[in-house]
Formats: C-alpha cells, structure tokens, sequence
C-alpha cells in the first residue's frame, strides 16, 4: 500500500512480536504503510497465541510434559510385576543410558488436550530421571493379571505411561531391523 510519499520496500524477518516473523520496511515519507497488513497480522499473532499455537508454547508444552516426573514402581520381595513402571537402563559405568521416547512437535497431537501421537521413535538418552519420556509400564500379552510377578520366559509387552505419552507400545521393526543387518555385515 502506498500513501503520500511512503513506499514499501519489501518483506524482512524478525520485525514482528515472537515468531510470526515479518515486518514492512519502508521509506521515507509522509503517512503509514501497510497499516492493514500490519494489524492482520498481528490480530492472526494474538488468535494464534491464545489458541497456544506458536512454536514456542508448543515447544514448552512438549518439554513441560515429557520431562515431568513419573514414580517408578518400588519390586515387592524382588519380583517385577505386571503393571509396574521401569526404566531400561544400560549400565556402563560412568556411560550409563536409559531408552527414551524420541518426539518431536511433529508427534504431539492436537486438540484441547494434546498427547504424543504414534508412530514415534525410541533412542537412548543418558538421562537417569524417571520421566513420562523414559517409564515405560510392563503389559501382560497372555490375559496375565495386573500385579502378578513376571516369570521367567514369560512374554510381556512395555507401554508408556497413560495420559500425555499417550499409552503407546513399544515395538520393534524387524524389517528395518533385518535390512540394516544385511547391508552391516556384506
């Protein structure tokens, strides 16, 4: 828009509140320029904030939940149940790590109440903090109760805590697995 002696110049980043990234720069003159554009864009920032859909509230939700402390299950009598929350840990001395979800913003749903969407992958991470990204709870596969000790050979699955993390099962890609295994070793 041009007003009087006012020109537009261009486009440039970082001119405008928190991420919506742009701003008019403009020449020397009179009157406004781009006064329309301006308060569009700053009305769609302030509906997008109060909807929490800027990166950066979704980034802090995202570290908000996932690191948020989860108790681990205390073993009666030295056995590991169904329904109890572990850790997988590889314990290497002073190189210890435990198995974490991998998510990213890419996986968080959306809606009032976003939680970790699948698929999502699995790394390790040498954080030794029981946290929604690292407890994982042991499943029954065979109908076996909630609070019956697991056995020896005894099948199980693990899942992630409810809520945030979703209740999502971990697996394995034995596809993948086997391709990467075929292609190391020839």
């Amino acid at each position: 828009m041009t007003t009087g002696l006012m020109t537009c110049t261009g486009l440039r980043r970082g001119h405008m509140p928190d991420d919506v990234g742009i701003g008019l720069t403009c020449g020397i003159g009179l009157t406004t320029c781009g006064t329309g554009l301006m308060q569009d864009t700053l009305k769609d920032f302030l509906d997008r904030k109060e909807r929490g859909e800027l990166m950066v509230q979704k980034t802090g939700f995202l570290k908000q939940n996932i690191l948020k402390q989860v108790s681990l299950s205390v073993s009666v009598g030295g056995a590991v149940c169904f329904g109890d929350v572990v850790m997988l840990v590889n314990v290497c001395g002073d190189n210890s790590c435990s198995v974490s979800i991998y998510a990213d913003l890419t996986n968080l749903g959306e809606g009032p109440s976003p939680a970790i969407q699948a698929p999502c992958g699995v790394s390790g991470g040498r954080s030794l903090q029981p946290c929604t990204r690292n407890a994982f709870i042991i499943s029954s596969v065979d109908g076996s109760a909630e609070g019956e000790p697991l056995r020896y050979n005894q099948s199980f699955a693990l899942r992630t805590t409810s809520g945030f993390a979703g209740g999502l099962y971990l697996t394995s890609d034995h596809k993948t697995f086997q391709k990467v295994i075929a292609i190391f070793f020839h």
